[in-house]
C-alpha cells in the first residue's frame, strides 16, 4: 500500500469531522439509519413476510437500488407474488444465516447461488425486466445489510479510486466476476492502517453511539465510510499516483474483462454441451415386445421377448434368438414399424458421439478452471 497517499486520505477524512456538517460529509448517515431500521424490523417468521420485507428494507432501498438497476425492488416484487413468497423467504434465510466460519470462498459461492436462483425466478415472473436482476455486488450489499460486522459494503467508483491511489495490486472490480477476496483484502489492509489514527477510531465510535453495538465495535462499516467519503469529496485530486501503476492497474482491468468474457463464453458452451450429453444419456432403446419383423430367410415373425440385449423371435415354424439392436442395424432383421429403426440409428449415433462429447466437456471444464485461476491472480 502507498502509505503516503493513504495518510493523506485518512488526514482529510479526519478533518471532515471538524465541520459542523461532519456527520453528513461521507453520505452514509442515511445508510446507517437504514441499517438500524433493518435490524429492528427484520423478522423472517413474520406472517406477512412481503410486508415485513418491504418495511425492513425501505431505509436502504436508496442505497441498494438505482433508477437503472433495482435489484432490491426485484426481490421484494418477487416476494409479493403469493406463489413465490416461501421461495424468497427460504433464499434470504439461506443467504443470511448460513455459517461459513469466515471462509470467503464459501461466502462468495453462497452469494452467487442466491443470485442465480433468484434470477431464474425473476426471469420467469418479470420477463424483460433486466433491472430487477441480481448481481454479485448487489447480493453482497444485501448480505452486508444483514451482517455489516462481517462484510464490507461495496461501491465500484469509491473502491476503484482508493485501490489506485493506494496502489493496491489486486484487481477485484468486474461485474458478476467481482472478487470478494480481493476487495475484502483491500478493506482489511485499510483497517490495519486506521489503527494508526486513534482520533479517527474515537470519532467513529462517538458517531455510532446511537446505533447497534456491532456497528461501532467492529470497524467494517468505517472502512466503507472512508471509501465513500474520499470518493464524494474528491480526496484524490491532489494525490500523486504513479502513472506506471495506474497503467499497469488498467491493463490488469482490461485483462480481467477479457478473462471474464472468456469465462462467460466457456460457461455458455459448457451449458450447451452438458445439455446435449444429458439428452444423449436419456435416450432409451424402444420396447419391441410383440412387434412384427421380417427376416430375409425366415420370413415374417413376432418378437416374443427381449432381455439383456437378446431378443427371441417366433417365426411360422421356428423360434430364433438375435442380438438387440445389432440385428436390426446390420440389416438381418427389419421391423415393420420404420420409426423403430430410425430410433435405433439415432441412439447408435449418440453412443458414437458420446465419448468425444465427454472429452470436449472435460476440456472445457479444465479451460474454465484455468481461466478462473488466472482471473484471481
Amino acid at each position: 500500500m502507498n502509505t503516503k497517499n493513504s495518510d493523506l486520505i485518512f488526514t482529510q477524512y479526519r478533518l471532515c469531522f471538524d465541520s459542523a456538517a461532519a456527520g453528513e460529509i461521507s453520505g452514509t448517515d442515511s445508510l446507517r439509519k437504514g441499517l438500524s431500521d433493518f435490524k429492528k424490523n427484520w423478522n423472517p417468521d413474520d406472517a406477512d413476510f412481503p410486508a415485513m420485507l418491504r418495511a425492513s428494507t425501505s431505509g436502504i432501498r436508496a442505497f441498494l437500488d438505482t433508477p437503472m438497476h433495482r435489484s432490491l425492488e426485484g426481490i421484494t416484487a418477487l416476494a409479493d407474488i403469493p406463489e413465490e413468497t416461501a421461495f424468497v423467504r427460504e433464499q434470504l434465510i439461506r443467504l443470511f444465516y448460513t455459517e461459513d466460519h469466515g471462509d470467503l470462498d464459501q461466502r462468495a459461492s453462497r452469494i452467487l447461488d442466491f443470485r442465480n436462483d433468484i434470477n431464474v425466478r425473476i426471469g420467469r415472473r418479470f420477463e424483460g425486466k433486466t433491472e430487477f436482476e441480481q448481481t454479485a455486488v448487489s447480493v453482497l450489499n444485501l448480505l452486508s445489510t444483514f451482517s455489516p460486522s462481517d462484510n464490507y459494503f461495496y461501491k465500484k467508483e469509491a473502491a476503484d479510486l482508493f485501490a489506485q491511489a493506494t496502489e493496491f495490486g489486486d484487481y477485484f472490480m468486474y461485474g458478476n466476476h467481482f472478487s470478494l477476496k480481493g476487495y475484502y483484502k483491500m478493506c482489511d489492509n485499510l483497517l490495519e492502517e486506521v489503527w494508526n489514527y486513534p482520533e479517527i477510531l474515537k470519532l467513529h465510535q462517538n458517531r455510532m453511539v446511537d446505533f447497534p453495538a456491532e456497528f461501532s465495535n467492529n470497524l467494517h462499516f468505517l472502512a466503507y465510510d472512508i471509501l465513500d467519503c474520499a470518493y464524494r469529496n474528491d480526496f484524490y485530486s491532489h494525490l500523486r499516483i504513479r502513472s506506471s501503476f495506474t497503467d499497469e492497474w488498467m491493463e490488469r482491468a482490461k485483462r480481467a474483462r477479457e478473462l471474464a468474457g472468456r469465462i462467460d463464453e466457456i460457461r455458455r458452451e459448457l451449458s450447451v454441451k452438458k445439455a446435449h450429453l444429458k439428452d444423449l444419456l436419456s435416450l432409451q432403446l424402444p420396447a419391441i415386445d410383440g412387434i412384427s419383423v421380417a427376416h430375409r430367410v425366415f420370413g415374417s415373425g413376432t418378437v416374443s421377448s427381449c432381455v439383456n440385449g437378446r431378443m427371441t423371435i417366433r417365426f411360422s415354424d421356428t423360434e430364433k434368438a438375435f442380438l438387440y439392436p445389432k440385428a436390426f442395424l446390420s440389416g438381418f432383421l427389419k421391423p415393420d414399424d420404420g420409426s423403430i429403426l430410425e430410433q435405433l440409428r439415432r441412439i447408435t449415433q449418440a453412443e458414437e458421439a458420446r465419448p468425444m462429447l465427454e472429452l470436449e466437456i472435460s476440456d472445457l471444464e479444465e479451460q474454465l478452471t484455468d481461466a478462473q485461476k488466472a482471473l484471481e491472480e
